[in-house]
């Protein structure tokens, strides 16, 4: 038992493997029935990138015990809301629906962990859904430029392959394949149920053994994730018919569960917002920052958008006179607020039964769920010498990546 944010939770693990993470909250009566599975497009490689994601669109076409768009029309006839995504460290399904019909949810689920149906004629319409969706987002310029930054970030690690994948790869990626991928990945030993809401213990754990316990325990599919720098500096610059200037910057940083996380976690919260210290020094062009919060490698990202009139190496220059400014001008109150900031976030992650689900599967599906008592705890015990000690260590001009893009380089 462990307690995030004033909520206990409780995590199940039945003989075939299948991680259930249970939260009972009587506030409301609904409850929110996830299924995450720990794969995403991190877990590909060329030649099948972008099957994660073709794969989350067939979840929704039919299996052995539901014809085509029936699981829809299920879970709108039961007054539900559903839906799916793919990410770079996962796949997530959720059902929110009321407290007397949540077994329902448990029945959809685990049909479509058993017994997808995928041929080759409905696989063909999914893939040219997908080819549009791929095309919509390549057309516009901002899309095209954090892919193309995102790729220049992660040039050595499968994070640099887009969620969607590579054109060439959904043109020919085979029905067959996404069978095999859905066989391998799609099984209780590699996926987290997380229910949270208005269910007694008893009756959630009973129905899920009912629904879940019988599948097959399968050995979960396996990848092995480069480890190591991405190789000094890197540039890049993308033409792009706009009338202004945009520059990305990005510095690895270590993930959650080293102990320079949490100070890179919180150096981001002092560098951006309206009141940031970045935001504070540059008064040129709008400017932000963000950490990027992937499993293996997250990254500490500086954006900004600014006037043709400015040269890329002046907004650069200033950017990096600005953070290499930050160590002599921290302040305990700086820190107090990005601290401030930091535990109000992970508690607007917990405001509903559905935002506690996805915070708990997010939690478990890439560390463990226990990791949300442990960040708290950490973020209150951050030190000034720590935001000095990663800035020192981390953001450096021979460990970024410079995107930019404009009409003129």
């Amino acid at each position: 038992m462990g307690i995030i944010i004033l909520f206990a939770w409780e995590r199940i693990i039945l003989d075939n493997g299948l991680t259930v993470i249970y939260e009972q909250d009587t506030t409301f009566p609904v409850v929110s029935v996830q299924l995450w599975y720990r794969v995403g497009s991190v877990y590909e490689y060329p030649g099948i990138t972008g099957i994660s994601h073709l794969l989350e669109h067939m979840m929704f076409r039919k299996t052995k015990n539901l014809d085509y768009g029936e699981y829809g029309e299920r879970v709108r006839e039961l007054g539900g809301e559903y839906n799916g995504a793919t990410s770079y460290d996962y796949t997530f399904y959720y059902i929110n629906i009321a407290k007397d019909r949540w077994e329902e949810a448990l029945k959809l689920e685990s049909e479509r962990m058993q017994n997808l149906v995928v041929d080759s004629a409905d696989f063909e319409r999914e893939r040219k859904v997908v080819l549009e969706e791929y095309l919509r987002g390549i057309s516009n310029p901002l899309g095209k430029f954090y892919r193309e930054f995102i790729y220049l970030l992660y040039l050595n690690h499968p994070y640099r392959q887009p969620i969607i994948g590579y054109r060439s790869d959904i043109e020919n990626i085979s029905w067959g394949e996404v069978y095999e991928h859905y066989e391998k990945f799609y099984s209780p030993s590699n996926a987290v149920l997380v229910i949270v809401g208005d269910v007694e213990r008893n009756e959630m754990l009973e129905a899920v053994k009912e629904y879940f316990g019988h599948i097959r325990k399968k050995p979960p599919g396996k990848i092995r994730i480069p480890e190591g720098e991405e190789g000094g500096e890197r540039r890049m610059f993308i033409r792009e018919n706009v009338p202004y200037r945009k520059i990305a910057m990005g510095f690895p940083v270590p993930p959650r569960g080293d102990p320079d996380y949490t100070p890179c976690l919180l150096l981001s919260y002092i560098l951006s917002g309206e009141r940031g210290y970045l935001k504070k020094h540059i008064k040129e062009f709008d400017v932000s920052a963000y950490l990027n919060r992937r499993k293996f490698k997250p990254a500490l990202i500086v954006t900004a958008t600014f006037d043709e009139k400015i040269s890329y190496g002046h907004a650069e220059s200033l950017i990096l006179t600005v953070l290499s400014s930050l160590p002599d001008s921290l302040t305990p109150r700086m820190l107090k607020r990005a601290k401030e900031k930091a535990i109000t976030d992970i508690y607007s992650m917990s405001s509903s039964p559905f935002m506690r689900a996805n915070f708990l599967g997010y939690l478990e599906c890439t560390g463990h769920v226990e990791d949300g008592d442990t960040l708290l705890g950490q973020i209150q015990g951050t030190k000034i010498e720590d935001i000095k000690r990663v800035i020192e260590k981390y953001i450096k001009r021979e460990r970024m990546a410079v995107l930019t893009m404009g009409r003129e380089p």
